[in-house]
């Protein structure tokens, strides 16, 4: 996931250098929606298959509210790739803008964050023998 927001954001500030049009940039946002779509089919699995077999209720409860909050944060960022998007037509000015808010850092951080979120919950939550 760090992998790829950072190429959207860079892609996004640099399309017009590349010569790559709105339509193929929402391309690329298309492609991706499934992919996160089967990432959280993934975290859906493991999330089925590690907290049912913690060892009590307040275990479980934490497993399944921390895969939950992985899930929720892949759908976010769905969410988001619908909002880039829409914003392709809006005009340069807001364009730009939107440019600046999603910059390298704020996105860097989110996928940084999100990445000790899942290391966290494998170690936390290790697979059934």
């Amino acid at each position: 996931m760090r992998t790829f927001a950072a190429i959207m954001v860079l892609a996004s500030i640099l399309a017009p250098a590349f010569g790559m049009t709105d339509q193929e940039f929402i391309g690329i946002l298309r492609k991706n929606i499934p992919l996160l779509e089967g990432q959280i089919n993934g975290w859906n699995k493991e999330r089925a298959t590690r907290c049912p077999q913690q060892k009590n209720a307040a275990e479980k409860e934490a497993c399944v509210a921390g895969f939950n909050l992985i899930i929720s944060r892949h759908r976010a960022e769905q969410d988001m790739n619908e909002l880039r998007i829409s914003g392709i037509g809006l005009d340069n000015d807001r364009r730009a803008y939107i440019a600046r808010l999603v910059s390298g850092d704020g996105v860097a951080a989110y996928n940084k964050e999100t990445l000790e979120l899942e290391a966290i919950l494998r170690v936390m939550f290790p697979m059934p023998k």
